[in-house]
């Protein structure tokens, strides 16, 4: 809707990237910690699908601080 997200009940796709990550660097990308780049090079985040999306999803995590 309108280029946003939104919740749907079901996919109705597979999705376009993913992202592996533990809850440690969930947090610290979220908290702004570590950059996506960090995260990447400690192999603590694993893309999948479209890398380019997937690791400008890393990038923008961190909102919270």
């Amino acid at each position: 809707r309108d280029g946003r997200a939104a919740v749907v009940e079901h996919a109705s796709a597979a999705p376009t990237a993913t992202l592996t990550l533990d809850t440690e660097a969930f947090i610290s990308l979220l908290g702004g910690r570590w950059t996506a780049a960090e995260a990447d090079a400690r192999g603590r985040v694993t893309y999948s699908g479209d890398r380019g999306l997937a690791t400008t999803v890393a990038a923008s995590m961190a909102y919270i601080f």
